[in-house]
């Protein structure tokens, strides 16, 4: 026999398991509503099942299809809680045919092809990806996340998966839309290495997701990559110099509006991108700094710029910090917030001026644009509190700060 009608079984509440024998073709909705059907044998040279063919069989559990299955109608096994299924062949859209809310199991055979994170978005109990040992296009890690062969392409991390934290491998460089959709379980996930795009909507619905790490920055964040985190408090961007900034699609951050942090070197072009999304920021701190100082100074940054300062300190790097600067009026740590070089006798922090046209016109240098926050502010006799400047100023001065 090669061919079953349309609805040839439906109904059939007691049929409790089918070997289709030599069945190519199986008609529309042929075994639909049999609620008792709990093993289906599907042959070798199956190649078509019709639509709505296994609808509402509750009791269909596991399904395993073979590669020369070449269609699988829509709905044909909507509604039938299929949780663990095998197939060689993605050709037909065949995930579409399954109530993918119910799945939780997924084994790709040697010839599956055309899997995207996309196509698995909608998996919200996956909790295992599988793939055959021949397979020449997907691998698995061991949390069961579903990459390329080659590991640069992130497809999708199982939406089940209980771990609250995970770790992209460094080669990965672009991550499919929905990769991580509906991980409701994770609370943090590192990027070893940099990406350069990542898909849309493809943080969507991780609601305990609190915090993103990025060792260098995307190249692009597609449309409504962290649209409903409503948890999400921070996304890191480390390593100065390494990273360009993210072009961020539409319809990021609806629900939360996460500190970005990054490189202070790094400010003037993080601004626009993160003024235009609402969000604010921080500087990343180096964690070797000083303590003591009113402003943590890196002790990288008192190594290359005050070395002998801190070797007539005895390479104590709190004290190198508040030691005088070479310019005889700035301390150490106020060089580097000012941005002069601190063994340089002649390198100072000065507010300049000039009367042009009957007005006097001030400006400062160094001048680190948006690196540093200036304050111009005066009084008109000295000894009165500085304030705002207005007509009556007489005497000027300027303050930076760290933005």
């Amino acid at each position: 026999m090669r061919e079953i009608g349309a609805s040839a079984f439906s109904g059939c509440t007691a049929l409790a398991s089918v070997d289709l024998g030599g069945t190519e073709t199986i008609g529309d909705k042929a075994f639909e509503g049999c609620t008792g059907l709990k093993t289906v044998s599907f042959p070798a040279g199956m190649r078509r099942i019709g639509a709505g063919a296994f609808s509402g069989c509750t009791g269909l559990a596991t399904v395993a299809l073979p590669s020369g299955v070449e269609e699988v109608d829509a709905g044909a096994f909507s509604g039938a809680s299929v949780k663990s299924l095998y197939f060689d062949n993605a050709a037909g859209g065949l995930l579409d045919a399954f109530s993918k809310e119910s799945l939780r199991t997924l084994y790709l055979g040697a010839s599956a092809r055309g899997i995207t994170g996309e196509l698995l978005g909608d998996c919200l109990s996956l909790s295992a990806l599988l793939v055959a040992k021949g397979n020449p296009e997907y691998a698995v890690d061991g949390a069961g996340a579903l990459y390329d062969k080659d590991f640069t392409r992130l497809i999708k991390y199982p939406a089940g998966a209980a771990a609250s934290c995970y770790t992209v491998p460094a080669t990965v460089r672009t991550v499919d839309a929905k990769a991580f959709a509906h991980a409701t379980a994770l609370r943090e996930v590192v990027f070893q290495g940099p990406v350069t795009e990542i898909g849309e909507d493809a943080f969507d619905w991780c609601i305990a997701l609190e915090r993103v790490v990025f060792p260098s920055g995307a190249g692009t964040v597609g449309a409504g990559a962290f649209r409903v985190c409503p948890s999400l408090e921070t996304l890191r961007f480390e390593g100065t110099g390494l990273y360009s900034v993210p072009t961020f699609g539409e319809g990021q951050f609806l629900y939360a509006k996460p500190v970005v942090q990054f490189d202070e070197s790094e400010t003037s072009r993080w601004t626009s991108t993160l003024s235009s999304l609402g969000l604010s920021y921080e500087w990343i701190v180096d964690a070797d700094a000083t303590s003591t100082t009113p402003v943590p100074v890196p002790k990288s940054w008192i190594q290359s710029k005050a070395g002998r300062i801190l070797s007539a300190c005895g390479g104590d790097y709190e004290a190198a910090a508040m030691a005088p600067a070479s310019n005889g009026v700035s301390k150490v740590w106020e060089c580097y917030l000012q941005g002069v070089d601190p063994e340089d006798g002649d390198d100072r922090f000065q507010l300049r001026s000039k009367v042009e046209d009957g007005g006097v016109s001030m400006w400062w240098e160094p001048d680190l644009g948006a690196e540093r926050k200036y304050a111009l502010e005066g009084v008109e006799n000295m000894g009165d509190e500085w304030g705002e400047t207005n007509a009556g100023t007489r005497f000027y001065r300027a303050r930076v700060e760290m933005p």
